[in-house]
C-alpha cells in the first residue's frame, strides 16, 4: 500500500512526492476514514448522511484533489483558478 501511495503521488508530480510515505499512509487512513468514524457527528451538524453515494463521491473527489494534484508553482497565486490541462496545477 505504502509504494502504492508512493508511486501514485510521485507520478501526480504532487507537494508530497518528497514526504515519508509512512506518513503519507497515515494521512490517507485519516482522510479516507473520516465519513465513517465521523458519521453522528457530520449528520448532527451538517445534516449529511454520510452514507449517501453522491456524498462519498464527493469526499473521494476531494480528496483526490487536494492529495493528488499536481503542486502549484512558487509565487503562483493562490486565488488562481485551474485551467483545463495546465500543468502548472
Amino acid at each position: 500500500m505504502r509504494q502504492h501511495l508512493r508511486d501514485r503521488v510521485s507520478r501526480a508530480g504532487c507537494a508530497l512526492h518528497e514526504a515519508n510515505p509512512a506518513l503519507i499512509h497515515y494521512l490517507m487512513i485519516g482522510m479516507t476514514s473520516m465519513l465513517s468514524s465521523l458519521e453522528d457527528e457530520i449528520l448532527q451538524t451538517a445534516n449529511v448522511a454520510t452514507d449517501d453515494p453522491a456524498v462519498i463521491d464527493a469526499d473521494l473527489g476531494m480528496i483526490d484533489t487536494l492529495v493528488f494534484r499536481p503542486a502549484r508553482p512558487l509565487g503562483s497565486p493562490v486565488g488562481r483558478q485551474a485551467e483545463p490541462n495546465d500543468p502548472s496545477w
